[in-house]
C-alpha cells in the first residue's frame, strides 16, 4: 500500500525535508568563521564605555549583517561568525549613549580581513575616529 508524505514517520519526514533543503542555493554553504582583532579607541576617549560591535559577511550580493554584539571596553574581541562569504567585515562603535548601535556623532571604526581556508581570519584592528554620520553596511 502506497503512504502519503503526511503518513511517512516522523524521523522519516524530518530526514526528506533537511535533504531538500541542502540541494537549495545558498543552504549548506554557512560556515562558523573564527574571528579576532583589537578595537582602539583615540587617546582622548573614554576607555570605560561599552564598544558595539557588528560583523559582516561579504555575499554575493553585498555585505550582510552576520552578528552583533558588545565589548565593554575597547581592546581585544573574539567571535564566532556564521558566514556564507569570503570576507569578514567588523564595524565598532564607541558607544557613548549607551544605545546598543551608533548614533550621528559618536566615533566609529571598521576593518575588514579574508576568511582563510582554516575558517579563520587574520587579526583585524579597527581604529575609532570622529564621524559626523553611522556607517551603512557599505561603507
Amino acid at each position: 500500500m502506497r503512504r502519503s508524505f503526511c503518513e511517512l514517520k516522523m524521523p522519516l519526514r524530518a530526514a526528506l525535508f533537511v535533504g531538500a533543503l541542502s540541494i537549495l542555493p545558498g543552504c549548506g554553504a554557512t560556515r562558523e568563521v573564527e574571528v579576532e582583532g583589537t578595537v582602539v579607541t583615540p587617546a582622548s576617549a573614554d576607555d570605560q564605555r561599552p564598544i558595539a560591535l557588528e560583523f559582516y559577511d561579504l555575499r554575493d550580493d553585498g555585505w550582510r549583517l552576520a552578528k552583533f554584539g558588545n565589548l565593554d571596553r575597547p581592546g581585544d574581541f573574539r567571535a564566532t561568525v556564521s558566514a556564507q562569504g569570503d570576507k569578514i567585515r567588523v564595524v565598532a562603535v564607541d558607544d557613548t549613549d549607551f544605545s546598543g548601535e551608533c548614533t550621528p556623532g559618536e566615533a566609529w571604526g571598521s576593518g575588514s580581513a579574508a576568511i582563510r581556508d582554516d575558517d579563520t581570519t587574520p587579526h583585524i584592528e579597527v581604529d575609532l575616529a570622529e564621524q559626523r554620520s553611522c556607517p551603512s553596511a557599505g561603507d
